[in-house]
């Protein structure tokens, strides 16, 4: 993401992300949309994507560690209720965009 990006909307209000998933384990036929989903089972899709558009983006170099993804991931985190990390938000919220950003 770019400072004065036209593109750009941070501040635009989005529904949230909704997961298809198990709703009445164990069965397993049993589909929907739960309404109080979080957490890592809803944030590691989007944790493994950014990952691979960092590793894709060559940003860090041709073949970067899994400690370099790691390390590029949380220190390009938008922070969230204070330091980083905190105990509520981790290292805060993921941004793809800079994350893939060239330095």
């Amino acid at each position: 993401m770019l400072p004065g990006d036209a593109n750009c909307h941070p501040d635009r209000n989005l529904p949230s992300i909704r997961q298809l998933t198990l709703v009445d384990p164990p069965h397993w036929g049993r589909f929907g949309y739960p309404s109080d989903e979080s957490g890592t089972s809803m944030s590691a899709p989007e944790v493994a994507a950014t990952a691979a558009l960092v590793i894709a983006s060559g940003v860090i170099g041709r073949h970067p560690t899994p400690d370099q993804i790691l390390a590029r991931l949380e220190q390009t985190a938008v922070a969230l209720g204070g330091s980083q990390p905190n105990p509520d938000y981790g290292f805060g919220l993921l941004d793809a965009g800079a994350a893939t950003a060239a330095g």
